[in-house]
This record gives structure tokens, sequence and C-alpha cells, in this order.
């Protein structure tokens, strides 16, 4: 006994929808990083591309075939997109842009040229597949470390339903022939299901990594904030020491710093302040020494 395929969709729509709302909220109220926003349009890629299946019958085929599904890859493709932003990769994926028109001119050719139902059930399960092991890579490979945990969930999550996909398009053309879009097996049902799971997990994964690396950063700061607030109180402790009483040398005129070590003026100074020092002579030190030199010249003269 198989579920009916269009109540299939139409949960799984709900379900997207909801993981939409989920990270819409979060985009809207949280601070996010960029590539957030690029995961929010593929939540809604996919909850559009969704409800567009439903339309089988009712609709002309380009509408569920042609517009659904390449709602699909440009769901698929702004996750992909949304992860290399994140980490700082940029938005170049020229290659899978490529893959994508040519699967939609595939599509199309086994529409309305030569129909083959199973064929564009292989060619989009490959496709989607693709782009999730890509994603994988980039969550495995591309993250510091302080995002692994979180990254290494999503790459989990995102390679399960890549592993699906493929499996999903090689039995369908090899194994379980499907005579029409709403034909009810087991494999219909789990992709469903999985996809269910996979919004609300990969959704719960993109905040996570998004937290992750908020704290990242709340860490660093915090570790500069700590090293200014060391800076600023070893400059209150020099201001202090000038300010204070200052041990003095009553003939030499030292000074004794808080090691108990004597030292000159000049070096105290330029030791607890930015101050400079550049020596002349003062009037009175001026007479008191040209006056002593004169007396000393006289003394030395013959008499």
């Amino acid at each position: 006994m198989f579920y009916d395929i269009r109540t299939l969709i139409q949960a799984d729509t709900i379900v997207w929808l909801l993981s939409t709302c989920i990270l819409l909220f979060v985009w809207k109220i949280r601070k996010t990083y960029p590539g957030f926003g690029y995961w929010v349009l593929q939540s809604a890629g996919i909850t559009l591309g969704l409800q567009l299946q439903t339309l089988h019958g009712y609709a002309p085929p380009f509408v569920p075939i042609l517009f659904g599904n390449g709602l699909f890859l440009l769901g698929v493709l702004s996750a992909l997109i949304g992860i290399r932003v994140f980490l700082g990769r940029g938005r170049e994926i020229r290659g899978f842009w490529f893959a994508a028109v040519a699967v939609e001119s595939a599509l199309a050719w086994f529409t309305f040229i030569s129909p083959d139902l199973n064929m564009r059930v292989l060619l989009i399960s490959l496709f989607l597949g693709s782009v999730c092991f890509g994603i994988t890579i980039e969550l495995f490979l591309h993250v510091p470390p302080a995002m692994r945990i979180a990254s290494r969930f999503t790459g989990t999550v995102v390679a399960g339903c890549g592993m699906f996909l493929v499996l999903r398009g090689v039995a369908t053309v090899l194994w379980i022939k499907l005579p029409s879009n709403y034909s009810p097996n087991a494999l219909q049902e789990i992709g469903f299901f999985g996809s269910m799971a996979v919004s609300l997990l990969g959704a719960f994964g993109f905040i996570m990594m998004n937290t992750a690396r908020m704290e990242h950063e709340m860490e660093i700061t915090d570790g500069k904030l700590k090293s200014t607030l060391h800076d600023l109180e070893q400059k209150i402790h020099q201001v202090k020491t000038l300010s204070g009483m200052l041990p003095i040398c009553a003939s030499c005129k030292k000074i004794r710093d808080d090691r108990g070590y004597w030292n000159s003026i000049e070096v105290f100074l330029q030791t607890h302040s930015e101050a400079e020092f550049s020596h002349g002579i003062c009037p009175d030190c001026a007479k008191t020494l040209f006056a002593a030199a004169e007396k000393h010249s006289k003394g030395g003269r013959p008499g």
C-alpha cells in the first residue's frame, strides 16, 4: 500500500515552505553572513518547484517539467553558491551553469520530441546529485576548524541526499520503470520522505554554520578586547607611577623604579612615558661651567 504521490508532493512542499520561513526569519532578525540569502533562495526555489510539480495534467507540460525542474536546478545551484560565498570562495560555478542549461535542453527533448519519463528522472537525479557532491566537497575541504562540526554535519546530510539521488536515477532507468509521473512505488515514497528530512536538517545545518562563524568571530573580538584592556591597564599603571610619590635620590637625583633599581631621570621617564630627551645646557649651568673653565684656563697660564 503506497501513499498518493500528489499528497506526498503537497506534504513535501509544506515542509520545504516551513524551512524557507525558518531561514528567512533568521536572515531578517539575526546577524548573518554573505551567502545566507542564497540558502533562503534555494529553499524558496525548491518549494515553488514542488508546487509546480502538482500541476501535471492541469497545466501545459512545460510548466511542471521545464519550470518546475528548472527551479530545482536553480535551488541547488543557489545552495552551492551560498556555500562558496559564505566561505569567501566567490560565486564562480560556470561548469554547473553549463550543465544546467544542457539538462533543461535535454528535458525539453525527452518531453516534446522523444517523450521518456525515466530519462527525465535520470537527468534530474544525476544533476542534483552532482551538485550535492560539489557542496559536500566545499563543506569538507574548505571550511576553517572553528566551523568544522557544523559544516560536516551539513555536508553529511547533503552527501546522503546526493547518493540517494544518483541511485534513484539509475534505478529508475534500469529496474523501476515509471509509467507516469504519479506512479506510486517504494522509491518514490523514500524520495519524498527523504526530501522532507533534508529540508529541515539542511536548514538546521546552515543555521549551525552561521552560528559557529559568529561565535568564532566573537572569540576573536573578545581576545582583541582583552589585549586592548591589558594595554590600557599598563598605560594606567604608568600614569599612576608618574603621578604618585617618586623616590628620588637627594644627591644624584636618580629615581627608584618599582623593581628597586635606581635610574637616571631620563631613563625613568623614557621607560614610563612616551617622552624623549634632547640634551642642552641651561643659562645658569652655562655660567657656572664657563666660569669654571675660565678659572681653570687662567690658573694654568705660566707666571
